[in-house]
């Protein structure tokens, strides 16, 4: 956002080399010259690919890398460029790239990003064979806008720059607006071609491409599929809707801002709320507000600053990790038959990596703990376990990984590794994304100089738990139409929170199998026929029931309508649907998406709309 961040501005010189004008000039006829030679066009109405900026990779699967770096040619620092991936959407340029070592992208790196965003080597900073008009410098989250003769540190709203995900990792997507305008009057793109370069600056690291070259790419060639604007209305009756939402140190009790805070609770209606950052007020008048923004009896417990409320039965609550979770055991709610355990975490901040691993370690132990006989509590496999809350993993992967995988670290004070859930597999972590456009952050803050980021989670045990939507909201991203719809105003989400709220519909799942409840009790069923995993496509078979009813009435035939979702709850494929009578139908899935495109191994839910209810099958596709 111009005039948000504080700006140096210098003279051409500083940003120009400092070789003699002839000599440029030579220079600059060479890059053209090579620039020219290395464009590669994409080819005519190439098709082009829809990312979402989340932090995970399954949606870039079937994109082709634009570059491949040589292997082993990395610095001291140990980052050694891999491949890179570039595509573009209206709103955005995104990139992806790999190392061969984990790092944290917004800090303790020497790695920049170079963008000829004009493909014009004599404009900009001058580094063959491009002029740069974007240099930008991970480590230190700050850029520089060359431009006009001139230049300008910029910071990442003024490029709209954002990246995952926020911990270690091998490998990040980031994005740029289109749109950006970093200095009044020069935007930040000004033509369909851009240059592209990677180098870390650490010992005179690695480059990509290669000292000499650059990557050429093309906006626009092919079309990008129009993105699913996804409404907040459950897609199924039934289920638990949880939502997770750091209110930024009692923000929630302000009286400038409780109107926000009321609009957004109102669009989510949630059934199980998990607070972070009430210090100063208790469960109590916690739960007054919520009952006076979304009405009926709840029941509330806190922690620390942790409150968890439910419109259900709080039967028990442990405090863990220093008092950095709580662990709560609810009664049933909607189509649940059976008790929930909900712990609701806010993990310690920043570079305290150490404190973070304890907490983590802690909280898994008590998973672990309850799990097995005796000791704090004894649930079965028929007890979801949900871990949520402001996680704050802005550091080392590994205190993700302990959580989702019951890897824990310090074994001599929390015990054994183990699986953590019921089927002796990892816990799922719930990837969301904004309803009506391609970003899943869960914390935003323009004045900050760390970039969006997904710092909230909600992760569960999937062997018995399903979750058909899952959104974070970010109402300065919403459209007028969409605001209105859901009694909302543009500055809701940033004027009550930094975190954005994560919700997430839960629902129960039983050996692969999961459904609305309501549609099993009528007959309905929708389950796997062949091979699990399954290799290349997915077999399923539709029990219709007899008689068949709808809406009440007898007909001779039912309408089942068919759709395909990845694990993070976006639309594949739309199946064709069948009209039949009382009996047993074969479902095929081929494995393609609504574009033929062959799709990437993973966890995949075929879902069925029958008058009856709605059905969804989990199956896992291998390639």
């Amino acid at each position: 956002m111009i005039g948000t961040h504080l700006r140096d501005r210098r003279s051409s010189d500083a940003r120009q080399d400092e070789r003699a004008p002839a000599a440029r000039r030579v220079a600059v006829l060479a890059a053209c010259l090579l620039v020219a030679v290395l464009i590669v066009f994409p080819r005519a109405g190439a098709e082009q690919h829809r990312v979402f900026l989340d932090g995970v990779f399954p949606d870039w699967e079937g994109t082709a890398a634009v570059h491949v770096d040589p292997a082993g040619d990395g610095g001291p620092s140990g980052i050694d460029l891999q491949s890179i991936w570039i595509v573009d959407d209206a709103e955005r340029l995104y990139l992806r790239f790999e190392v061969t070592t984990d790092l944290i992208l917004q800090s303790d790196n020497s790695l920049s990003l170079y963008l000829d965003t004009d493909n014009d080597p004599a404009t900009g900073l001058l580094l063959y064979p491009v002029g740069a008009e974007l240099r930008w410098d991970f480590g230190s989250r700050s850029g520089v806008f060359f431009y006009d003769g001139g230049w300008e540190q910029i910071a990442w709203a003024d490029a709209g720059f954002l990246s995952g995900p926020t911990h270690s990792w091998s490998g990040f997507e980031i994005a740029l607006e289109r749109s950006a305008v970093p200095a009044a009057g020069f935007p930040l793109f000004s033509g369909d071609t851009i240059q592209v370069m990677f180098h870390d600056w650490e010992g005179g690291g690695d480059w990509a491409p290669d000292a000499g070259n650059a990557i050429s790419y093309v906006f626009d060639v092919g079309s990008v599929a129009p993105i699913d604007s996804l409404v907040l209305e459950p897609e199924v009756s039934g289920a638990c809707r949880l939502v997770t939402y750091n209110v930024h140190f009692d923000d929630l009790f302000d009286p400038g801002k409780q109107p926000s805070f009321g609009r957004v609770l109102q669009a989510i209606d949630p059934a199980v709320i998990a607070f972070q950052e009430i210090y100063d007020h208790s469960a109590s008048q916690t739960r007054l507000v919520i009952e006076n923004y979304l009405g009926g009896d709840w029941e509330a417990v806190q922690i620390n600053d942790l409150v968890l409320l439910t419109r259900s039965t709080i039967l028990d609550s442990w405090a863990l990790a220093g008092n950095r979770a709580g662990a709560h055991l609810i009664t049933p709610i909607g189509d649940w038959e059976h008790d929930l355990l909900i712990i609701n975490a806010h993990l310690s901040c920043c570079d305290n990596d150490p404190a973070r691993q304890e907490q983590v370690d802690a909280i898994m132990a008590f998973v672990r703990d309850a799990r097995t006989p005796g000791g704090l509590l004894d649930l079965t496999s028929e007890n979801p376990i949900v871990i949520t809350g402001d996680m704050n993993f802005v550091g080392l992967f590994r205190q993700l990984e302990t959580l989702l995988t019951g890897d824990i670290e310090d074994e001599a004070t929390y015990g054994p590794d183990f699986a953590p859930d019921w089927d002796e597999t990892d816990f799922f972590d719930q990837v969301p994304r904004q309803p009506t456009n391609a970003l899943g952050y869960t914390w935003y803050n323009e004045w900050s100089s760390y970039w969006p980021g997904r710092l909230d989670f909600i992760i569960y045990s999937d062997s018995n738990t399903q979750c058909p939507k899952d959104l974070v909201l970010q109402t300065e991203r919403m459209s007028a139409s969409y605001l209105s719809t859901y009694g909302l105003q543009a500055y809701d989400t940033g004027n009550a929170s930094d975190h954005l709220p994560h919700f997430a519909d839960l629902l129960p799942a039983s050996q692969g199998l999961v459904d609305e409840l309501p549609a099993l009790r009528r007959g309905w069923q929708l389950a796997l026929a062949g091979a699990s995993p399954a290799r290349g496509e997915v077999r399923l078979v539709l029990t219709i029931p007899s008689p068949v009813a709808e809406g009440g009435v007898a007909v001779s035939s039912a309408r089942v309508e068919f759709s395909v979702q990845d694990a993070t709850g976006r639309l594949i494929r739309r199946l064709d649907p069948i009209t039949e009578p009382a009996g047993t139908y074969p479902v095929l899935w081929d494995g393609t998406d609504r574009h033929g495109r062959t799709v990437s191994s993973g966890v995949y839910w075929v879902r069925a709309r029958t008058p009856g209810g709605s059905l969804a099958a989990r199956a896992l596709l291998l390639r």
